[in-house]
């Protein structure tokens, strides 16, 4: 994810593209939006938060475990999400 919010990779392909703190898709999920502000403002973090299962309807509890790298001068979050 960018630091403005947009979804650069995501196992889901659906969620590509999609702008994290203001994508409709995400507006139902406020914990979400949080898990998102706190990737872009934090070094590290492990937030659970619920949104579906990939390419489903069901709602599901994910972990997101994420901390900082630089390569090149560039800010990079390393983030690894999955259920719980």
């Amino acid at each position: 994810m960018e630091k403005g919010g947009k979804v650069l990779y995501n196992h889901d392909t659906n969620e590509i593209g999609r702008i994290a703190f203001s994508a409709p898709l995400y507006s139902t999920f406020p914990e979400l939006r949080v898990t998102a502000e706190k990737i872009t403002s934090e070094e590290k973090g492990e937030p659970v938060y619920s949104f579906f299962k990939a390419g489903t309807s069901i709602k599901v509890l994910k972990k997101h475990t994420g901390t900082l790298s630089v390569l090149y001068g560039i800010e990079w979050k390393i983030i690894l999400v999955k259920p719980e």
